[in-house]
Order: C-alpha cells, then structure tokens, then sequence
C-alpha cells in the first residue's frame, strides 16, 4: 500500500511537471501556471511536455489500477472468522463421494535393526531453553499458563466476541516461555489482525512470527515440527505480499513453504496433513505464477496440487472433497485461459 500511495505522488508531480512545461503551447486550455524557460531546449519543449504528462498519467494509472489475482485475495475482509494454524480441517458435507483411484500400495518398511542393550543412547536435542517460570504461590490462586489463555482465546474467537479476545492477545505474548510460545503468540495476532482487515497490523504480526519460526528451524533443521511451522508462516507472509502486489516477495515466500513441503514428505513420510498443507502450498505459488504471468507453469503447479487433493479426497470425501472440487474449478478456468 505504502508503495502504492509512493508511486501515485510521484505520477502525479511528473505530470504536473509535465503541464507546466506543455501549458505555453495550449493557449488558455487548462489551469494558468508560471512559464518555464527550457534555455537551449525550447524547441524540445513539446517533446518534453508531453512526455512527462504520459509518464505521469502511466504512473497515476497504475498505482490505481488494481493488482491481478484481486478475486483470489486472502485477506480477511472476505470474512471475520479466524483459522488458527494449529486448527484441523473442517470437514465439510459434499453431493457424493469423488470416485479416485485408490493410490498404489507402498513397499513395507524395512525391519530395523536394534542396538545393543549397552550401546549409548543418544539424547534428544530440546528445542528451547526457556527460563524457569516462578512456581504458582501455595497461598494464592493458581497462575494462569500460556495453553490455558490461547485455549480461551480460541473460544472466544469462535465465539466473535473480539473485544475480549483483543485483550487476550494482549496478554498472551506475557505468558509464552519459549521461542515456541511466542512465534504462537505473533501467528494468532496476525490471525486476529487479519481477521479484522487490519492488514497492516497482521502482516507485522507474521512478520514476527517468520522470525521465531525461521529460529527454531535454524536450532533443529531436522526437526519436522518446526519446518512446518516455518512453512506455515512462509504461506502467511507470501499471502501479505500477494495482497499488497508485491507478487516477487509473495513468489519467493511461497517458493520456499513448497520446497519445506516437499522436504517433509520425503523424509518423514507421506501423512495427510503434510499432503494437504503441501498441496494449499502449491495452489498458491500456482496463483502467483500466474499473476507474474508464467502460465504454463502455474498449471503444472495446479495438477499437482489437483491430485494430491485427489487421493485426500479418495482417503476422506467428506472432508476433502469440497477442496477437491475448488481446487479442479481453479485448474479448469487456467486452462481455458491458456487454451483462448
């Protein structure tokens, strides 16, 4: 927006800039200004003039113009519901169940071999080091935690009663111990934010929430839970972006959550969520490939995710189908494009 509003005064002062140079030429059309001597460009004055009115005018009409992809904006003034990242996928009801192929069998896992019962065990890498928490004081009533806070936020929320739930947020980030806790903290303001059409205040809050998460995945690399976590929060900054216009930052966001996604799968195994994150990944980067205007492959990008929907919906039509069908009209309309 900020860019936006940049590009739209300086469109503005070179077409002003523009007129005054042009305004001798066109007799008493127009809003009288000073005369502008050009000195040895005089007799390119014309040239001159009109050109900075087109440029400016280019630039004023620009700014203006809305971005491409606007029907398929995320921001939360389509709706003030709130999905919390760690919410499951709400099964949704569908006309008849998708009829797939069921997916091919996958080889058994080899047996695995066990150590010796006196081989040294390796010790699990913790993912933060918080500071001890002061104890709850005997006499007093019990301290209030971090997962009981954000369990009632999320009542709350559901609830829409969001003056109590801003305060909530206030408090939450008070109580997290850990890195954990706080990327948590920043992601369900931004989830808040967002919901509000505070667009401004949640692309910040996810701006934090990349930080921490980019932290724990830099503590454990190998750690899956913190890759999905920073995939999560790739899909919420690139979403930011994308809805701002700014398609570059949105592509190399969502670029990244793909590549985490893809990661995850090969080395941990093919489970539905993963499947499923992996898939909304591809949709949107699809979506930015086909703002920036790289059609062809935005549609590779749409059949992926179109069968990995597939094979959810096979597994569960009925709470994957609706995606299912969505994500085939998306496919469907791109390829009626490509084919005009």
């Amino acid at each position: 927006m900020a860019a936006r509003l940049i590009g739209l005064v300086l469109g503005l002062l070179i077409a002003a800039a523009g007129w005054i140079v042009v305004r001798p030429l066109v007799g008493d059309i127009g809003p009288a200004v000073p005369g502008l001597d050009l000195g040895d460009f005089e007799g390119l004055r014309a040239l001159i003039g009109w050109g900075a009115l087109a440029l400016g005018g280019l630039a004023v009409v620009v700014n203006l113009w809305p971005t491409r992809g606007g029907g398929r904006s995320r921001s939360a003034s389509q709706g003030r519901q709130i999905i919390f990242a760690d919410d499951p996928p709400v099964a949704t009801p569908v006309a008849a169940p998708v009829a797939m192929p069921a997916p091919a069998p996958r080889p058994a896992p080899a047996p695995v071999a066990l150590a010796p019962a006196n081989a040294a065990v390796a010790q699990p890498v913790r993912r933060d080091l918080p500071p001890v928490a002061p104890g709850p004081d005997p006499q007093g009533p019990p301290q209030e935690t971090f997962g009981q806070l954000r369990a009632a936020l999320k009542v709350k929320a559901r609830e829409e009663k969001w003056d109590e739930a801003a305060e909530m947020l206030r408090r939450l980030p008070k109580l997290a111990l850990t890195h954990q806790d706080r990327m948590v903290a920043a992601q369900d303001l931004g989830d808040f934010c967002r919901s509000q059409g505070r667009i401004d205040d949640a692309a910040e809050a996810y701006g934090h929430a990349l930080s921490y998460a980019r932290l724990l995945h830099d503590i454990e690399p190998a750690d899956p839970v913190a890759a999905a976590d920073l995939a999560g929060a790739l899909i919420n900054v690139g979403d930011m972006a994308a809805d701002e216009g700014r398609i570059d930052a949105a592509l190399g966001a969502y670029e990244d959550a793909v590549a985490l996604r893809r990661r995850l799968i090969a080395d941990h195994g093919a489970r539905r969520l993963d499947r499923r994150a992996l898939s909304i990944a591809l949709e949107r980067l699809a979506d930015a490939r086909e703002d920036r205007g790289h059609r062809v492959r935005a549609l590779d990008l749409y059949r992926e995710s179109v069968e990995l929907a597939g094979a959810l919906a096979a597994e569960d039509p009925q709470r994957y189908g609706a995606e299912l069908q969505g994500a085939r009209t998306r496919l469907s309309e791109l390829e009626a494009r490509l084919s005009v």
